[in-house]
């Protein structure tokens, strides 16, 4: 995988999100899907979970109209398997934001193309994206 493709897919995905193409977006993963927003742990068992949590998150940030993914760093595959770090800023009209996350996603190889197992965010703003009220999540 080189840099180019994968920052383009990491792009796709993130346009999928803001476009509300979350089927499409929640078919780029593998279920069951680790999650972990901060220090805390989130298993998302099924597409229609995941579906459910990304639809949460959207009408938690209204006002977000695009991301722009940037991948800063990526591991050589072992065996299928790499990781992807990427920060994600929101688009304005005057171009890019503030920081809405930062992100590490496990990813694997497959016969249908790259699926994430696992992402960690490590920061969002604003934090209040990622509680449990918005969440929803025990």
């Amino acid at each position: 995988m080189d840099y180019v493709k994968l920052q383009n897919l990491m792009q796709w995905r993130a346009d999928l999100m803001t476009s509300g193409r979350i089927e499409d977006l929640g078919r780029e993963h593998m279920f069951p899907l680790v999650l972990y927003l901060g220090d805390r742990q989130h298993v998302v068992n099924t597409l229609d979970g995941y579906i459910a949590l990304v639809q949460r998150l959207r009408s938690a940030h209204p006002g977000m109209i695009n991301l722009h993914a940037e991948v800063t760093a990526m591991d050589l595959p072992r065996h299928g398997r790499f990781r992807v770090w990427v920060t994600y800023r929101e688009k304005t009209a005057v171009g890019r934001g503030l920081v809405q996350a930062k992100a590490v996603h496990f990813c694997r190889e497959t016969a249908m193309g790259i699926r994430t197992e696992m992402s960690e965010y490590a920061q969002c703003s604003p934090p209040r994206l990622w509680s449990h009220q918005a969440l929803r999540l025990a």
